[in-house]
């Protein structure tokens, strides 16, 4: 990963090895990026911004 950076399905993969090894937050995070930024789904795209500021928040519960 560190020499293929840039190469985005090492970085689904590894969304997986980090699933599989129970960081399942870290792992959705990493999947909703490669969404928002590799999406050609206009709606998708409309709301990119926004699931790019929340990947990493899904935990958290506002009140």
């Amino acid at each position: 990963m560190n020499e293929f950076s840039d190469y985005r399905p090492f970085r689904v993969f590894y969304a997986m090895v980090l699933y599989n090894l129970g960081e399942h937050g870290k792992a959705m995070q990493g999947l909703l990026m490669e969404l928002a930024e590799t999406t050609s789904d206009l709606p998708i795209k409309d709301y990119s911004s926004s699931i790019q500021y929340y990947a990493d928040k899904l935990d958290q519960i506002e009140a």
